[in-house]
């Protein structure tokens, strides 16, 4: 009778160790795959603080040469995008030149 107890017991012990084995395996594999996602994202954020001060010098180059050139394509563009720009140029080089230079584009925040 100790004889089957044991055997049962230890065939229950094993069935558990296995399961064990299987869901830790399972953890192990879908732990990977989130450390690789968390990396590949880091990469990205990485990537967009070294391209940040070269975004920011051609949308401020674009918004002067909307302002200069009083071109609302690019004004239409740099508003889409999110940027805050002044309502309406006045027309003529020596209007533009009386007014207070005007504040570079802002991005708004979402």
């Amino acid at each position: 009778m100790t004889e089957k107890v044991l055997y049962w017991v230890t065939m229950v012990s094993a069935a558990t160790a296995f399961l064990l084995f299987i869901a830790n395996a399972s953890l192990i594999h879908s732990n990977q795959q989130i450390q690789a996602d968390i990396n590949q994202k880091q990469m990205v954020v990485n990537t967009a603080q070294r391209v940040m001060p070269l975004n920011q010098q051609l949308s401020n180059a674009l918004y002067d040469s909307s302002v200069k050139k009083n071109d609302a394509k690019i004004r239409d563009l740099l508003t889409t995008q999110g940027f805050k720009l002044p309502e309406k140029v006045e027309s003529g080089a020596a209007k533009i030149a009386e007014q207070p230079k005007a504040k570079k584009p802002v991005k708004e925040e979402e």
